[in-house]
């Protein structure tokens, strides 16, 4: 441990009491504001000694707005009613000494623990400047007295449902009661602990999240709670988030689901939701469009699941002729709807499967009409690759989805089926899997080409040439 300092050095000589204060009356205010953040097992000595004939003798706590505005009334730097200037209430600041401020703005956790169990501190007070200790902590930075006021603020209703500073005495606009204020520092646990410590027994009501916390409160926790919390809400309080106001974001409580990092908060959604699962955002983004933005697959499935409807999504994957390995396609696939379109609902008729070859035409005629400085043996390899990941589109969409296969009968508006368009655009290497009824499963992982049929789960196909025995 470091040597005290030179003062705390010779204080810790000091015996008796008198000799004590006579010592405390030889230092100004800062020099024994130094010694009490040096030696804290001596607070509380010290800081009654300030209040008797020290340099605090005035000190105050304030637990409400009113006694707080009824100090500043009676001084006479501050003509009611307040709001004053702010000249004038720092002057008033000013003029007098404040050991607890400067103890939370130098994180001096270890005096206040003390000064707290002497009565002389309650972390739940506010300071003259109409704020709140919680708040003043977190703004200097004092992580462990910021953890010590939060944690003597739990089951205290009062504390919690109070706002955090008074605009009566700072002068600014402040709406946000504390448990507002822990959600904007996404510090969602603490509100989580703070409010399931606060238990209420009839006749005393729940408290109403709706009277209590601020609309961008309630988003928040759309955005942060779990489903047991959530059910807890709706049970114990009656609150409903599936109901949360969005009207001033561009969304709605889905598209407020997919930021939340519990995906099961979804499920909750789909058994208490009334908010259509697939409205469109402000940005034009369903809320599985969003989860892909977002890079939430969890959330993805169980939008899915939910019964988010894939069909733009699967549509927007292919004509970006994304490869069927693609885990968003391959999730998405299997709830698609749109199998076997009738007239008119894709861009020639037909099903997903002519899509899909149409846009293999359209991406070889752009490569062969491109003027890319490509040899033509790159342009081979290009087109070779275009034509595998067609291949394996296909495969993945010949499995099918829970609303069934494609027709591989179906003709288009030019009464092609998917063969015919493909031996129409030249494309013979696909006339294997676009065969009716293939002679070998398709396999949607692309494999099972060669010699023998490919059994499901198996790599390689199964059938061998048999090995040459012996002379």
């Amino acid at each position: 441990m470091a040597a005290p300092p030179p003062i705390a050095a010779a204080w810790l000589n000091v015996v008796k009491p008198t000799t004590a204060n006579n010592f405390l009356n030889l230092l100004n205010y800062n020099q024994v504001m130094d010694l009490m953040e040096a030696i804290p097992q001596f607070s509380v000595r010290i800081f009654d000694w300030g209040l008797s004939v020290g340099p605090w003798q005035e000190h105050q706590q304030f637990s409400t707005q009113l006694e707080i505005i009824a100090w500043h009334h009676s001084l006479v730097n501050v003509v009611p009613p307040l709001p004053s200037p702010a000249a004038a209430v720092n002057g008033n600041m000013a003029a007098r000494n404040w050991p607890i401020e400067r103890l939370i703005r130098r994180n001096q956790w270890r005096c206040l623990t003390r000064l707290h169990r002497a009565n002389h501190w309650d972390p739940l007070s506010f300071s003259p400047r109409g704020v709140s200790y919680l708040h003043m902590a977190h703004d200097a930075g004092a992580k462990y007295t910021f953890n010590y006021i939060v944690h003597q603020a739990r089951g205290n209703a009062l504390f919690c449902t109070t706002n955090t500073s008074f605009e009566n005495v700072t002068g600014i606009q402040a709406d946000n009661v504390h448990f507002d204020f822990v959600l904007e520092l996404d510090k969602y646990k603490i509100f989580r602990q703070w409010w399931r410590s606060i238990i209420t027994t009839p006749p005393e009501v729940p408290l109403d999240p709706i009277l209590v916390l601020t609309e961008e409160s309630q988003r928040i926790l759309c955005r942060k709670a779990a489903r047991p919390f959530a059910e807890y809400l709706r049970t114990h309080n009656n609150f409903h988030l599936a109901t949360t106001s969005t009207t001033d974001i561009r969304g709605t409580v889905w598209h407020l689901a997919v930021e939340n990092p519990n995906s099961n908060f979804v499920d909750f959604l789909a058994t208490n939701g009334t908010q259509s699962i697939d409205m469109y955002s402000g940005h034009f983004q369903s809320p599985l469009d969003y989860s892909v933005t977002m890079d939430h697959f969890n959330v993805f499935k169980r939008l899915l699941s939910a019964g988010a409807n894939p069909d733009p999504l699967v549509e927007h994957f292919i004509q970006d002729f994304e490869p069927a390995t693609n885990k968003w396609l391959r999730a998405s696939s299997a709830h698609y709807t749109r199998i076997n379109s009738t007239t008119g609902q894709t861009a020639n008729g037909g099903t997903i499967i002519h899509k899909i070859i149409e846009e293999l035409h359209s991406r070889v005629t752009a490569l062969n009409n491109a003027d890319l400085f490509l040899t033509p043996a790159q342009k081979a390899r290009k087109r070779r690759n275009l034509i595998k990941t067609a291949n394996g589109l296909i495969r993945l969409m010949r499995v099918g989805s829970r609303h069934g296969r494609p027709d591989m009968t179906a003709r288009n508006l030019d009464q092609r089926t998917a063969l015919d368009l493909a031996l129409f655009c030249h494309f013979p290497a696909l006339a294997d899997v676009l065969q009716t009824n293939p002679g070998r499963p398709v396999d949607a992982r692309g494999g099972g080409d060669g010699g023998g049929a490919a059994a499901w789960g198996h790599r390689y196909p199964t059938r061998r040439a048999p090995r040459a025995r012996g002379t």
